[in-house]
């Protein structure tokens, strides 16, 4: 029994430090990004970069915490994680997340040193440039932010095609575009927990009528990032059709909630800019 406590303890806290829905979906999109394109898929090849991207993302967002464990102990929404309760160890958090860095490095070469490349870069982006030197000091921390959430998807690309083509841009371009959205609707649902701990958000610093508009550039960038997808036959026109539907959509939402005074429906967008991400991702494996 205390051996099974002991060992479902470390899980939870293994899940808390990697943010394992967040690192699941990272390398879900490593999973579109290498069979997106055409021609024969090696299980071999696949199994490797999903492995090493689980393991890379892993340590990466451990590493995270360890850096952001003073302003997580401040919001309300993370400061029961790990590292601000003291459940673990700073320096027990940041050995893993290295150990479980270096690991998925190792692994990764096996599918060729272009998947190391992007894993290197999402690590030095999330690590050193978004949360070390951008994320209390820039409200645009989170376009690099944004660079790092596109590597695993590029990483796919790569392992498959050996190359970074147009493809693999666009498909990269797909995460930069949204992650932003995800991330400043979530700054405006837990308002006051971002104010507290002092994080130069868009949405605190440049209002809600800017932050529309930047919030419709990039879903109209993102719409014709699926147009020209389908355009070089990388997926059917389903997805650009799915697409428009949905931005339609949140862009209602987020109008509403911003201009209209329907703050309640801050939160179904959120929820709505996930499922958006996962059926446009999803529609990239129609042929």
């Amino acid at each position: 029994m205390k051996v099974g406590g002991s060992l479902s303890r470390g899980l939870r806290y293994f899940a808390s430090l990697s943010k394992l829905p967040q690192t699941l979906m990272l390398v879900f999109t490593a999973f579109i990004g290498y069979v997106t394109p055409h021609g024969h898929l090696n299980p071999a090849a696949l199994s490797i970069l999903l492995v090493s991207e689980f393991l890379a993302i892993s340590g990466t967002t451990s590493i995270n915490m360890y850096h952001d464990r003073d302003i997580d102990a401040l919001m309300g929404r993370t400061k029961s994680r790990p590292l601000p309760s003291g459940s673990i160890r700073p320096r027990e958090a940041l050995a893993l997340g290295y150990v479980l860095l270096f690991s998925g490095l190792a692994i990764s070469a096996l599918d060729g040193l272009l998947l190391t490349l992007t894993i290197i870069l999402g690590y030095a982006f999330d690590i050193w440039v978004y949360t070390v030197m951008l994320k209390r000091r820039s409200s645009l921390n989170i376009i690099f932010g944004g660079i790092a959430g596109a590597m695993p998807i590029l990483g796919g690309w790569v392992a498959r095609t050996g190359s970074f083509a147009v493809g693999g841009v666009v498909l990269s371009l797909l995460i930069l575009l949204w992650i932003p959205l995800h991330t400043w609707v979530i700054t405006l649902v837990h308002k006051e927990d971002y104010t507290r701990a002092g994080i130069p958000m868009v949405p605190l610093r440049a209002g809600v009528g800017r932050l529309f508009v930047y919030l419709f550039f990039a879903l109209a960038a993102f719409f014709f990032a699926t147009f020209e997808l389908a355009v070089i036959g990388l997926t059917t026109w389903l997805m650009p059709t799915l697409s428009g539907v949905m931005i339609a959509a949140l862009l209602s939402m987020l109008y509403a909630a911003f201009f209209l005074g329907r703050g309640r429906l801050l939160r179904p967008s959120q929820m709505l800019a996930d499922v958006f991400l996962m059926v446009s991702l999803l529609s990239l494996l129609l042929r």
